[in-house]
């Protein structure tokens, strides 16, 4: 009797559970949708439409050609298709006219958003993927200047498919290179958006020839060291011409810069690196400056760690940024042919490499007022810092960024390691 009535009371417990046991909520098979890897805001030229492309994960495609008989046309792993519209809502329910299957957005790995369609605004964009229930907030933006069906149809190596191999991509260059924003998720475009104060800042990519890939033009001289010695990241990334020769990579160097939604211009890639060193987000950097004693020569440095510290101020009624800059770095390779002491030498780099933190942190800061965009968050950090006194400036603050707001800027190195020798190799 007594284990009856405990079997009653599970299934009382049990049943009333059984009704919210989660499942697909739009009834879609497994064979009737198609999951959307990539995607492309765009602008169509001729018409003035909003212009949709997709990268599709193709089932039939080289894995599953091998489990069937082999017969037939071979298949890729991606399709891709375009379709115009009014709205991005419009466009996108256009594609479905030339698709088998319902498309799925919720393993969207890569947003991209075209150089024209930015210029418009991107607002209609960040609208539909506002309210579209299958939105994955965690996908990456890319703004692209090129033919987005060439992205989509572009092949990656390494990786079956186009749309993770570019996100991968993506997140290797911010992890180890810092020649762009940084900003790795949709929901961090809104937050950025959102913000009083802050304008948006998006990694910027572009379609080039293989060939030309890491091509350098030398530095303005408002880039060399305070010093008078050049100095410069390796990156080598400046948007180098495109063609239409194959093979063609995605090259990731670069941020784009918006007033608003809409697209006021670009921070190359040492420029990018100014703003991560502002923002505190930078994790790795590669720098390269001359050897002491001898100019023709450099020492390459890698930055590993690095720490910022940003104070708002207002002096006499004008905001007074300090800025202070940490970074610890090791000697990733040595050309110098002869050497002062050692410890004139970590000293003497020490110092080329804190001028040239402070030459990107500069040429960020100048690009940004130029583009009249204030991207670091300076006016965000008053409004949290200083609420009252933000009010006052709100209204003004992109002329008072532009026009009047100081930063000073303190630049500290530390060389932590130089490898398993302090000198050289030697040859007779």
């Amino acid at each position: 009797m007594k284990n009856i009535l405990i079997s009653l009371l599970l299934l009382a417990i049990l049943l009333p559970l059984a009704a919210f046991v989660p499942g697909c909520w739009d009834k879609d098979e497994p064979d009737e949708v198609a999951m959307v890897i990539m995607a492309a805001f765009d602008i169509d030229e001729e018409s003035g439409l909003k212009r949709i492309a997709v990268q599709i994960a193709n089932p039939l495609g080289a894995a599953g050609q091998e489990e069937g008989n082999g017969e037939g046309p071979e298949k890729g792993p991606t399709w891709a298709l375009d379709a115009t519209g009014h709205s991005a809502y419009e466009a996108i329910q256009n594609l479905e006219l030339v698709s088998t299957r319902a498309l799925d957005w919720s393993h969207l790995e890569v947003l991209v958003i075209s150089e024209a369609m930015a210029e418009r605004g991107i607002r209609p964009i960040l609208d539909y993927f506002d309210r579209e229930r299958q939105s994955r907030m965690i996908s990456r933006p890319l703004l692209i200047k090129g033919e987005v069906m060439e992205l989509m149809e572009m092949e990656f190596p390494l990786e079956a498919i186009g749309g993770e191999g570019l996100s991968k991509h993506m997140l290797h260059v911010q992890e180890e290179r810092s020649v762009d924003s940084g900003l790795d998720s949709i929901r961090i475009m809104f937050q950025q958006l959102s913000r009083p104060g802050q304008e948006l800042v998006l990694p910027l990519g572009e379609i080039v020839n293989e060939n030309k890939r890491g091509e350098e033009t030398e530095p303005d001289s408002a880039e060399k060291e305070d010093n008078g010695e050049e100095g410069e990241t390796n990156s080598g990334k400046n948007n180098p011409e495109n063609n239409s020769q194959e093979p063609e990579i995605v090259q990731l160097a670069g941020s784009a810069v918006f007033r608003g939604n809409s697209l006021a211009g670009f921070l190359d890639d040492r420029q990018s690196a100014g703003y991560l060193w502002i923002t505190g987000e930078l994790d790795r950097a590669t720098l390269r400056v001359s050897c002491p004693g001898c100019e023709e020569a450099s020492v390459t440095l890698e930055v590993f760690q690095s720490e910022k510290n940003l104070e708002p101020e207002i002096r006499n009624g004008t905001p007074v940024f300090h800025l202070q800059v940490g970074a610890e770095s090791r000697i990733q390779d040595l050309a110098c042919p002869e050497l002062p002491p050692e410890e004139e030498l970590i000293e003497t780099i020490n110092r080329r490499q804190a001028a040239l933190i402070r030459n990107e942190i500069e040429g960020a800061l100048d690009k940004a007022r130029e583009l009249e965009a204030d991207v670091f968050g300076l006016g965000h950090l008053i409004y949290r810092k200083k609420p009252t006194i933000w009010d006052e400036l709100e209204e003004d603050w992109p002329e008072i960024f532009t026009e009047e707001a100081k930063m000073e800027i303190e630049v500290e190195t530390v060389i932590m390691r130089h490898g398993q020798v302090t000198e050289p190799i030697t040859i007779r």
